[in-house]
């Protein structure tokens, strides 16, 4: 199987984005950094029952603002950081034309006159998200392909599934996935 596509940055920046959604560390982090909110909440009831009934009303505003909007302003945080993460470090990435043809023994990725050979044990697990499909590999990295460059998608889908069943590795399909 021979695949051709170009990788955007929109493609860059889903593929942070999934991996970060992924992680444990970060969703206990950014679980923690949401309750922070909640840690105005005693202190409004302190407030309210010393008579202090304006800063009460503060506090527990703060507290409930606080818990709702972080979340929307940490998400564009994460963005921000992905963006400028992929502006300094591999904007040069961008909308190059790249190969990947998998064989029998070993993935063949061809970029920019550079050529590398993977060896298909190197597979740690299959990602199938609306927009990229993550050939997760050991160590941590990832081959992105982008959904919309692929002509023939299903028939992609297909093989890497049999891929996986052949590897015993997981393949996993989130057709729901939006960064949250």
């Amino acid at each position: 199987m021979k695949v051709q596509y170009a990788i955007n940055e929109n493609d860059l920046l889903t593929h942070q984005l999934f991996i970060a959604s992924k992680s444990d560390r970060i969703k206990k982090q950014r679980r923690r950094n949401r309750s922070m909110g909640l840690a105005y909440l005693p202190m409004a009831v302190i407030f309210f029952f010393t008579h202090k009934y304006p800063l009460a009303i503060s506090f527990f505003v703060l507290g409930v603002l606080w818990f709702f909007l972080y979340p929307l302003w940490e998400k564009g945080k994460f963005i921000r950081n992905y963006q400028l993460f992929i502006n300094e470090n591999v904007k040069d990435r961008i909308g190059r034309v790249a190969t990947i043809e998998i064989n029998d023994e070993s993935i063949l990725v061809k970029e920019n006159g550079n050529e590398g050979k993977i060896q298909l044990e190197e597979l740690e697990a299959i990602n199938e998200i609306p927009s990229i499909i993550l050939l997760g590999l050991k160590g941590g990295q990832s081959l992105i392909i982008p959904r919309q460059e692929i002509v023939n998608t299903p028939g992609l889908v297909i093989e890497l599934k049999e891929l996986a069943l052949k590897l015993n590795i997981p393949y996993k399909t989130d057709p729901d996935w939006v960064w949250k």
